[in-house]
């Protein structure tokens, strides 16, 4: 599909898991498949400051924008909720413009199919599911 809609001739490559992180680290790819990224807490500068920053140690893309590197650090020390997510915001309008990172598949995460019988589940906004509140009825 990629050779016939793009004009793409993709090889794909799997290697194990210690090869493969060697190779990202060392730069060998021209597109890969990302390592699954979960924040660990909920703000943006814990995916677009780490991601996207040229001095980032896991801008695993090599991605470097000076501007964004700019707003990127004025983000992190602004005083300021609404004008430090307005400059979150154009960083990410930024990175998007550039397409310094293409999602291939988005996963379903957000969409959870319980039992009936289970009760209290809930979907968090970091992915990462809470199991202590969940119990079950007798359905």
């Amino acid at each position: 599909m990629w050779k016939q809609e793009l004009g793409v001739e993709v090889e794909i490559q799997q290697v194990e898991w210690a090869t493969y992180l060697q190779d990202l680290e060392q730069s060998r790819f021209q597109a890969f498949a990302g390592l699954g990224w979960e924040a660990d807490y909920p703000d943006p500068q814990d995916f677009l400051d780490i991601l996207f920053h040229s001095e980032s140690s896991i801008n695993h893309g090599g991605y470097s924008n000076l501007e964004v590197d700019g707003v990127l650090e004025e983000a992190r020390t602004e005083p300021d909720v609404v004008k430090r997510v307005q400059l979150y915001q154009y960083a990410e309008e930024l990175i998007i413009n550039d397409a310094a990172w293409v999602p291939l598949w988005f996963t379903g995460e957000r969409y959870v199919l319980i039992k009936p019988h289970v009760q209290d589940y809930r979907v968090t906004p970091m992915i990462i599911p809470k199991l202590r509140q969940i119990h079950f009825t007798d359905e």
